[in-house]
This record gives structure tokens, sequence and C-alpha cells, in this order.
């Protein structure tokens, strides 16, 4: 697994994480669910 890999394995869980913090985000965020999520950040490359 290249550090970029770790990279972003490492922001999906702490973004999931924070999602759990929230109570009503699964409620929130119903609609979404079994569709992918892209986040590009910004002057890195990755997406």
């Amino acid at each position: 697994m290249s550090v970029r890999d770790l990279a972003l394995a490492a922001i999906e869980t702490l973004i999931n994480e924070l999602l759990a913090l929230d109570p009503q985000a699964t409620q929130r965020l119903a609609a979404w669910h079994g569709r992918v999520i892209a986040i590009a950040l910004r002057g890195t490359g990755l997406t």
C-alpha cells in the first residue's frame, strides 16, 4: 500500500469518525446510501 493510499484511508477513517459523533448524521445522509462521494483536495492532486 502506497503512502498516498494510507493517507486517503486515514482521511476516510477520520471523516467516518466525525460523522459518528453526530447523532443525526445517519438520518441526514440516508439519501446517499449506496453511493460514492468524491472529495477533491485542492492543490494535492488527490480525489
